[in-house]
């Protein structure tokens, strides 16, 4: 007869390790349930340890509410009521409470506070309330979406002058320098940096980078140029003369539209977030949202720096949207559909993008992806407050 898979030695020891493992498991269970009862514990998603201080994140015995209340948005201007309800239990050594991050109510021992956001900028902004009980610290934070207060003037354009254009050029980047064109074209494979002459479309000078870079925006500083990659995370500089690259830089977003306005470059990653960048360093100083009197604008391709505010191409869209630098509103809307004729038109003819700037005569241009033609343009305003 066989024998069996055990003996008895071989038995015991195997009842010894049941009995130990199931101790064990008896032990977790207990432990996860005596440490579930714990109700200051069960109320947050996680605990943060500071200098030795437990913070208790996004706790949610504290709730924070904003009146009126919105499930959308509000626009700068709104006058908002924010207070928070407190556990009776909790005896708060303080009390903070931040827009922003910045703290706007310390110590107070009932939270309410008016903010009027008048003179505040747009974007989704976060109200938050800390509490000190115990040598613990308790958070919780809500999002206040703030928009525009202004309805956007609207502008349709009127043709100028039409240049001939590289119907090749998947244009990404455009600029206008010393009475030439320099321009960035992407696509895998095809990415290029170029000197243009503006009156014949002819390329005078032409560097194509590595097949691997799917190029992006363009801008310059300091007879230098500076390309942005689309998901590299990776740019370069380039002599203005002789287009070799002298250095690279790194960005933690995707790189869309470039351009150099006052003492900084302005950067947009297809989001409706515009990032302020130190030129030297290319490190970041500020970011804005962008947002007109009705959404969040988002899809924020080529940029260019014209009398003081920001225009952005909306990608997928024949519109150029005007923005103020310093709190992200749009100030105008500009409707360029029906610039090329239907004879300009082939399966390969893209979105309108790229706009340069003749900041001494005055002179704007603008392209698109695969366009046979450029454009100077000139704007006449709408009558008509119409959204486009």
């Amino acid at each position: 007869m066989h024998k069996h898979p055990f003996d008895n030695r071989e038995r015991y020891s195997f009842q010894i390790i049941q009995g130990i493992l199931s101790a064990l498991l008896l032990l977790i269970f207990f432990s996860c349930k005596n440490g579930g009862s714990d109700q200051t514990t069960s109320q947050h998603d996680s605990i943060i340890l500071q200098n030795d201080t437990k913070i208790h994140s996004n706790y949610k015995g504290i709730s924070i509410q904003i009146n009126p209340k919105s499930d959308r948005f509000y626009k700068l201007g709104d006058q908002l009521r924010i207070s928070a309800s407190i556990p009776d239990s909790f005896k708060a050594d303080t009390i903070r409470l931040k827009v922003n991050d910045q703290e706007i109510l310390l110590n107070s021992s009932k939270v309410e506070y008016v903010w009027n956001t008048k003179d505040f900028y747009v974007g989704r902004i976060p109200v938050s309330i800390e509490i000190m009980h115990k040598g613990k610290i308790y958070q919780n934070a809500v999002q206040v979406s703030l928009i525009s207060d202004i309805i956007p003037e609207t502008y349709k354009c009127k043709i100028i002058n039409t240049f001939p254009h590289d119907k090749e050029a998947y244009t990404q980047g455009l600029l206008f320098l010393d009475a030439f064109l320099y321009e960035s074209t992407g696509l895998t494979g095809k990415s290029t940096l170029r000197k243009v002459d503006l009156k014949t479309g002819e390329i005078l000078q032409n560097f194509t980078q590595r097949e691997d870079y799917f190029c992006e925006g363009l801008a310059s500083y300091k007879n230098k140029l500076y390309q942005l990659t689309w998901r590299s995370q990776v740019g370069f500089v380039y002599d203005l003369k002789t287009f070799q690259i002298e250095k690279k830089f790194s960005y933690p977003t995707e790189g869309w539209g470039l351009a150099f306005m006052d003492t900084c470059f302005v950067m947009s990653d297809g989001s409706s977030t515009l990032y302020f960048i130190e030129p030297e360093t290319f490190v970041e100083i500020k970011r804005i949202e962008v947002a007109d009197d009705k959404l969040f604008v988002d899809k924020l391709n080529e940029l260019e720096f014209i009398n003081g505010e920001i225009w952005a191409n909306i990608y997928t869209t024949d519109k150029i949207a005007k923005i103020d630098p310093k709190n992200g509103k749009v100030t105008a809307w500009i409707n360029l559909s029906n610039l090329l004729k239907q004879e300009d038109i082939t399966s390969e003819t893209d979105v309108l993008n790229g706009i340069a700037y003749d900041a001494k005569l005055k002179k704007i241009y603008v392209t698109g992806k695969n366009w046979p033609k450029l454009f100077e343009i000139s704007l006449v305003k709408e009558i008509l407050q119409k959204p486009l």
